[in-house]
């Protein structure tokens, strides 16, 4: 049998370097894995911030959990006696809203491993951000000179993700105060603080997420009722 050159096996030594440079930085590669997973196969829902937690009820010596990268590759990502895998959504990993898709291989005390699981897929709900529009600053409000402060937030619905509201003053509840936009009244002069909480689901998920955002308003003393006198 004929000894390739030692042109030919610098060439496969480069290769193989390069596979493996390439496997390493799979491992590692932050974001959503697996985009092409339908809808309707998921099995966890997150919410943006949460924690990607999986659990195998299996007795085994050693659990081998893989993640599926960017490129359709299962890639092992955590090995040893723990029967979890914690994954945080941080900007290290779930982070991006997507899909995740995971599977675990287990063996046993002789060595042997069994079949890759069945697919586990998670899906990360995006994040938002509301924003309150409306005055910072409003007089009193009065029966001869009522003031009303319309407040708007931001985002409303939309064909993707589903929204409600509870809009809050001081912090309780106002009553029938769940849509988008609220008008009401200050009467004394000081300072309140409203929020609303945005709680939003996508159309095709289970998960509810909700955030919260705050406006402080200033409401300015009017001045005193004048008199006219003869003078």
């Amino acid at each position: 049998m004929k000894t390739p050159s030692p042109l030919i096996k610098a060439f496969f030594i480069i290769l193989i370097s390069c596979f493996s440079i390439a496997a390493s930085a799979q491992v590692t590669t932050p974001g959503p894995s697996d985009p092409s997973v339908p809808s309707g196969n998921i099995q966890q829902y997150i919410c943006n911030g949460g924690q990607i937690l999986l659990k195998s009820s299996t007795v085994a010596s050693q659990y081998l959990w893989y993640k599926k990268n960017s490129s359709g590759t299962m890639v092992l990502v955590q090995s040893g006696a723990s029967n979890s895998y914690t994954e945080a959504a941080s900007p290290a990993t779930a982070a991006g809203a997507g899909y995740y898709t995971y599977a675990l291989v287990t063996e046993n005390a002789t060595g042997c491993l069994s079949d890759m699981s069945t697919p586990y897929n998670v899906f990360v709900l995006p994040p938002i951000t509301p924003v309150i529009a409306g005055p910072t600053a409003v007089c009193a409000s009065t029966t001869a000179n009522p003031t009303s402060i319309t407040l708007t937030a931001t985002p409303v619905n939309d064909a993707n993700y589903s929204y409600t509201y509870q809009w809050k003053r001081n912090g309780v509840a106002l009553p029938g105060a769940t849509s988008a936009t609220y008008t009401g009244t200050e009467t004394a002069a000081g300072s309140v603080t409203y929020t609303v909480d945005v709680s939003y689901s996508s159309t095709f998920t289970p998960a509810t997420c909700t955030v919260t955002a705050t406006q402080t308003i200033t409401v300015n003393p009017i001045p005193a009722t004048p008199t006219i006198q003869w003078n």
